[in-house]
């Protein structure tokens, strides 16, 4: 049998009243039975990383429905608590500038 292997990665962004990054990785190992004839041998490979994405996206699905039932929807929930969006630039932070200005010998 031929063995190979590779990686599946995804990063995925969700943003409803938040900010949520996560990153899915697998790394897959398979076999497929060695043949002389080409055309066959990639089939054999395709279909073999075909069923290694289709699990990879049922398992991601999973895992996304998970946590948009609970710790996302949770997370979202209490971020807003203040109902005042948070300016993401930093110089308008009080630390930044005072961090610049030590750095500044002032």
């Amino acid at each position: 049998a031929a063995r190979f292997w590779g990686i599946i990665e995804s990063p995925r962004h969700y943003a409803e009243e938040g900010n949520v990054h996560f990153r899915r990785r697998v790394e897959c190992h398979a076999s497929v039975p060695e043949t002389k004839e080409p055309t066959k041998f990639a089939e054999l490979v395709v279909k073999q990383i075909e069923r290694d994405e289709e699990n990879f996206h049922f398992a991601t699905q999973d895992s996304c429905d998970t946590l948009c039932d609970g710790a996302v929807k949770a997370l979202r929930r209490a971020l807003p608590v203040s109902k005042e969006h948070f300016d993401w630039r930093p110089l308008r932070h009080a630390l930044v500038r005072d961090m610049k200005a030590y750095g500044n010998g002032g």
